[in-house]
């Protein structure tokens, strides 16, 4: 199974000072190619709590697949993750194309790149 941009899955995610993970879900960012190549993908985590610093906010309108049962989250693209992809769970969600393109857009201003 190779993971594509926009899914999101349920992985083991470290809190920020590395004592212990929580099963959490994570959207993938990286391009199938760069899976195929290393084995690896860049993901970045999905929080409900919106007030985060670089936090996208998705609606159930910004799903292609799966269910937010109602409520809002917030894509946290300033928490990059690379993770084999043997350590991914279920895919439990996939983004719509646009909202996608507007997270990536800010994960690249985020890091300086241009388009």
């Amino acid at each position: 199974m190779i993971p594509k941009p926009r899914e999101v899955y349920l992985l083991p995610f470290p809190f920020a000072d590395m004592s212990r993970t929580k099963q959490r879900p994570a959207m993938v960012v990286s391009t199938e190619k760069f899976t195929e190549e290393t084995g690896l993908c860049i993901v970045c985590s999905l929080s409900t709590n919106e007030t985060l610093p670089c936090a996208h906010i998705i609606s159930e309108a910004d799903l292609e697949h799966g269910s937010l049962y109602g409520h809002s989250s917030a894509v946290l693209y300033g928490t990059l993750s690379t993770v084999e992809t043997g350590l991914l769970g279920k895919r439990i969600l996939k983004l719509k194309a646009q909202p996608f393109s507007e997270i990536m857009a800010k994960l690249g201003k985020l890091l300086g790149l241009k388009n």
